[in-house]
């Protein structure tokens, strides 16, 4: 016989009445949260969530736009959203954008449709139209990886990304600290947020070391692969070549080291290299790279906790969550005499 709500109370030691509002959606003391997930655990009791939806009016599903499937950073997080989304009794829609805005607004028309319970958007370009059209739904939304222009709260919405500034800026100091005075950085365009925020890190730790920044040392393109070994083959091309660089996405990195192989210029040795991003095949390089890593649980979790909130009704202020990068220093950087 399958458990029952009934026997989660009996082994929770809490009544009725609570694990049914629990397991429906609605808060409870956090003491009595906790025996009662582990009597669900237990007992292996499921929830039925079509008849949870019905009895509550909400679908118990959360809409998820993509930028890109393929994005490693979007999908490990999402990979943690959707395990908290599974132990909350919700389940996902995800869709892709391909970074157009027009997609946005029918991706999102069509997860309305669904009657969704809430959006969550990964993003590297906030689109103000879609963020208003989502808000003036009634719907609550989470913004991945982005903000609006000047950075303001549109109401009903979260913005949860890296600290990419702080990032930029503790990767290029470990350059500085080790003897590098002539650093390059290769980002995206100012349309991409993190890339504007990356460029801005790298600016302000050369200003405050006293370091002129040159603007042959700049080098700027799509964030993608192509993008990364456009830049890394016209640095090669420089007479004065610099002494390390930072390259400030993954995809950017992979490109920027085939160039760099291409011109014989060894990544690591000949030129110390600093990439955003933790990713498995990090591992395969040598020498070992050091990287920016974006703390995909942290994001995850939160992303997940803020739209389950906005969705179960919670009154919530605007918020902007800005996630510590950690730099993880391995082989790829040398230090000058």
């Amino acid at each position: 016989m399958p458990a029952t709500m009934k026997d989660i109370a009996a082994r929770s030691g809490v009544s009725i009445f609570t694990v049914s509002k629990y397991v429906n959606g609605g808060h409870v003391k956090n003491e009595n949260a906790e025996k009662i997930e582990a009597a669900v655990a237990e007992l292996g009791y499921k929830v039925n969530t079509t008849a949870r939806a019905l009895k509550t009016s909400r679908s118990m599903t959360i809409g998820i736009i993509m930028e890109e499937l393929t994005n490693s950073f979007y999908s490990g997080v999402m990979s943690v959203v959707d395990n908290y989304f599974l132990e909350s009794g919700y389940s996902s829609i995800i869709t892709e954008t391909k970074g157009r805005s027009e997609e946005s607004l029918r991706k999102l028309d069509l997860l309305l449709s669904k009657r969704v319970d809430g959006i969550i958007c990964f993003t590297s370009c906030c689109d103000l139209n879609f963020i208003n059209t989502c808000i003036g739904s009634g719907v609550g939304l989470v913004v991945v990886d982005s903000l609006p222009q000047g950075g303001q709260p549109c109401g009903s919405c979260d913005f949860i990304l890296t600290d990419n500034v702080c990032g930029a800026f503790d990767a290029t100091r470990h350059l500085v600290e080790n003897g590098h005075h002539e650093i390059a950085v290769i980002t995206g365009d100012s349309s991409r947020f993190s890339a504007g925020e990356r460029l801005r890190g790298y600016q302000e730790c050369l200003a405050q070391s006293g370091i002129p920044v040159r603007g042959d040392l700049i080098f700027i393109d799509e964030y993608n692969i192509d993008g990364g070994y456009r830049c890394a083959q016209r640095l090669a091309r420089l007479a004065r070549r610099p002494t390390a660089v930072l390259v400030c996405n993954y995809l950017m990195a992979l490109g920027a080291l085939v160039a760099f192989n291409e011109n014989d210029l060894r990544a690591g040795e000949e030129l110390s290299l600093i990439m955003f991003d933790e990713i498995q095949a990090n591992s395969a390089f040598r020498p070992r790279l050091t990287t920016v890593g974006q703390s995909l649980d942290e994001i995850g979790r939160l992303a997940a906790e803020r739209i389950l909130l906005r969705a179960r009704g919670g009154d919530l202020p605007d918020g902007i969550f800005r996630i510590p990068a950690r730099l993880i220093i391995r082989d790829s950087v040398v230090r000058l005499k």
